[in-house]
């Protein structure tokens, strides 16, 4: 049975090739699912009235970008014979603390970064800032390699360089593309691209807007140094 079924398959996939190019890549299940997709766009932006508009396109790209952001690796995923169940699972949660977040008192696009990537208890002197785009700043001996407080926000991230400076290391950590650098007291030793977490209390985050200003800063006994290491972009 196997053997008829696999001459089966071989023949039926003969066949198809013996069809011209142009067919093979339009008489399919895919393109006719395409071509539904435009009469349907057609008809409604004859009988519907402004659907045709700018706007209408806008909305619906918006409402599906989500949707492609996860649909897109996770049919990397499928393609390889693997699942991944925890997808929706981490959508809901970022949704749920971004909506916790804006409700206890942060602007929304500050909310949105944090409840989607790194995770933090807000704090009073960030409450007052207005939406906006901010860039977040912390300094380098306010990050450490190990947690020290209950509500430290962790940050995961790679090893670029490991600085050693007299009696301190200075580790730069690249986190998805923006680097940060942990002053660690004594001499450290670190593997290039070695995977590390930081801590950062969010009492001691600094906030910027994008010309530079300050826009918050943290309380004076949450911080000592100079050095400043540039954060995450939040778009409002």
């Amino acid at each position: 049975m196997t053997s008829a079924t696999l001459a089966s398959s071989t023949e039926r996939a003969y066949r198809d090739f013996q069809r011209p190019r142009w067919q093979r890549l339009l008489l399919t299940r895919e393109m006719a699912v395409v071509a539904a997709l435009i009469a349907v766009i057609v008809v409604a932006s004859l009988a519907v009235d402004n659907f045709a508009a700018p706007i209408t396109y806008t909305y619906l790209f918006l409402d599906v970008a989500a949707i492609l952001l996860i649909a897109l690796p996770m049919t990397l995923v499928i393609t390889t014979g693997e699942i991944d169940l925890s997808v929706a699972s981490v959508v809901g949660l970022s949704s749920v603390l971004t909506g916790t977040l804006y409700q206890a008192g942060l602007p929304f696009a500050v909310a949105a970064l944090l409840g989607g990537d790194v995770r933090m208890i807000p704090t009073p002197h960030m409450a007052g800032l207005a939406d906006g785009e901010y860039r977040f700043g912390v300094r380098a001996n306010n990050l450490f390699m190990a947690r020290r407080n209950a509500d430290d926000a962790e940050i995961e991230g790679t090893v670029e360089l490991a600085e050693i400076s007299g009696s301190e290391t200075f580790v730069h950590v690249d986190h998805h593309g923006v680097s940060w650098v942990a002053q660690e007291d004594g001499v450290q030793r670190f593997e290039l691209n070695q995977p590390v977490r930081l801590y950062v209390n969010p009492r001691s985050l600094f906030v910027f807007d994008m010309s530079g200003a300050l826009a918050a800063a943290p309380a004076r006994a949450a911080v000592h140094e100079k050095t400043v290491n540039g954060g995450e972009t939040a778009h409002g």
